[in-house]
């Protein structure tokens, strides 16, 4: 039970610090994400929010357990779950003015190829990643893989509205960034 509530305080303080970062960098948008595709990150974070914080138990399949209950597993699944946040937040404070919480690009939109945007095009995405690949191990359920797999399924389809917004934008300067840089996952994909 200690370990479910950390991992809650943990994805909390993480959404209150987008949030306040999100209210802060308000910007002069020049062009924003269709609602269509702010929809479907929306439909898939809603399935994800209701796959971690319903109590399944009534539904046996997505309450069983296919990671073992012990408290080293679940300490492994909390440090990876703060690394991946942390991480995550430092890539956000890294873009500055920059960042917005919807795919947009602002006025004066710089191409960022700096601190972890050295290691990943989307060091946010990766850092969510591994905060729900701590998370899934903490849990240790059917429904934490299931909210994980939304996960990637949102982040997946923003990557792609992101990498279209920017390659127009930046034209060749983003395209040698993306042959340089690996999308999400350091040095694989």
């Amino acid at each position: 039970m200690i370990y479910s509530t950390a991992v809650c305080v943990a994805w909390g303080v993480f959404f209150l610090f987008w949030i306040l970062s999100a209210l802060r960098n308000r910007q002069s948008v020049r062009h924003r994400e269709p609602f269509s595709s702010r929809f479907v990150n929306i439909f898939l974070y809603s399935i994800t929010a209701a796959l971690l914080i319903y109590d399944w138990r009534i539904a046996a399949p997505l309450s069983s357990r296919f990671i073992p209950d012990h408290w080293m597993i679940s300490l492994a699944g909390l440090a990876a779950q703060a690394a991946g946040l942390w991480f995550a937040l430092r890539a956000q404070s890294h873009l500055g003015s920059n960042w917005s919480a919807q795919v947009t690009l602002a006025t004066n939109h710089q191409l960022i190829q700096s601190g972890p945007y050295r290691l990943v095009r989307h060091p946010m995405y990766f850092g969510i990643l591994a905060g729900m690949f701590g998370t899934v191990v903490v849990i240790g359920e059917l429904r934490g893989f299931l909210a994980a797999a939304a996960v990637l399924a949102a982040l997946l389809w923003k990557i792609r509205v992101e990498e279209d917004m920017l390659s127009r934008h930046f034209g060749e300067g983003y395209q040698n960034y993306r042959k340089g840089v690996k999308s999400i996952l350091p040095f694989l994909y």
